[in-house]
């Protein structure tokens, strides 16, 4: 029997639609997971028994218009995002700390900023959390020339010719 095999799935209504998660864990501090675009909540599988075994009572989310979540959603934005997960955290009678991969790390930290007495930490992973900006001067670096001719070349020619190209540059 798996760990996680007698976890069940709820749904919050927020914003016009709902959002899929599941709690793992009778006690202990909350722990909020949510994943990255692409994504869905089975991406913590292997983290959330650590977690509950450590003292700790897991949410793990699916994010709007991802996993069992509805879609069809007028936003999908950090801040709508960020939005769900502060409902979440006052369903569950936070306080949480907030774990968010790719846009689920700016969600987190917009949370934490409009909510703060709802989090207690937080964690990003690989956070995408704000538009790049790329400026001549950088060209400068060698490490920012080669990484910028292989974004280049991924964008005009495809992966294919730049994986070679980049298997023999070692920064």
């Amino acid at each position: 029997m798996s760990f996680l095999e007698d976890v069940v799935t709820e749904f919050l209504s927020v914003d016009g639609g709902t959002i899929a998660y599941e709690v793992t864990g009778a006690t202990g501090p909350l722990v909020v997971l949510a994943h990255g675009m692409g994504d869905s909540r089975p991406a913590y599988r292997f983290l959330t028994p650590a977690l509950v075994q450590a003292g700790y009572r897991v949410a793990a989310t699916d994010l709007r218009g991802h996993g069992e979540s509805s879609v069809g959603r007028a936003s999908y934005t950090h801040t709508a995002i960020a939005g769900d997960l502060i409902a979440l955290v006052r369903h569950l009678g936070g306080p949480a700390v907030l774990v968010g991969h790719s846009i689920s790390g700016g969600a987190v930290t917009i949370a934490a900023a409009k909510a703060p007495e709802l989090v207690t930490a937080l964690v990003e992973l690989a956070p995408f959390t704000r538009k790049q900006q790329v400026k001549l001067g950088d060209l400068r670096v060698a490490a920012h020339r080669r990484g910028m001719t292989a974004l280049m070349t991924t964008t005009l020619l495809g992966s294919a010719v730049v994986l070679p190209f980049l298997a023999g540059v070692r920064a």
